[in-house]
């Protein structure tokens, strides 16, 4: 793992191809890094807990599929970070909106300073050409996860 995101904390969809591609997710929300936020782990839990809750009513398993419509490149500096787009999906959103809303009622926001895109992030790389990039079509994503710092649970 990258030294820059060793203290990152964000709620993440876990993504997983027919390939291989450990530490592939959607993020639902970045909320910033341990030691600059004034709100506790347990709180970050506790709504993820409910979205967890919220997924389980909405789609009776522990994952859902998306197409793949493309890969991106995002960032200026240094490494890009590469990433598949997922098709429009209306779940993805959903689980975002709750996020934001059940984070709001605590006074809590997204600490990105970009507009939310739903992406899968694959990883970094200097130049999209030097990463590997699944053949998948599809992908899955599972039930919200929250990273907190090195602490990234798989599922």
């Amino acid at each position: 793992m990258s030294d820059e995101f060793k203290k990152s904390i964000a709620i993440v969809m876990p993504a997983q191809f027919r390939e291989s591609n450990p530490g592939s997710h959607c993020t639902v929300m970045y909320l910033g890094e341990i030691g600059d936020v004034d709100f506790t782990k347990a709180q970050i839990e506790r709504v993820v807990d409910r979205l967890r809750d919220r997924w389980d009513k909405l789609f009776f398993s522990n994952g859902f599929h998306v197409w793949n419509r493309g890969y991106s490149c995002f960032g200026q500096e240094r490494d890009k970070l590469v990433a598949i787009m997922p098709a429009d999906d209306d779940r993805i959103l959903d689980i975002r909106d709750h996020a934001e809303h059940w984070l709001g009622l605590q006074d809590i926001t997204s600490a990105s300073n970009f507009d939310y895109r739903p992406h899968v992030t694959l990883g970094v790389a200097k130049d999209i050409n030097t990463m590997y990039l699944p053949n998948s079509q599809l992908f899955t994503l599972f039930k919200p996860v929250l990273w907190w710092g090195e602490e990234r649970p798989k599922r």
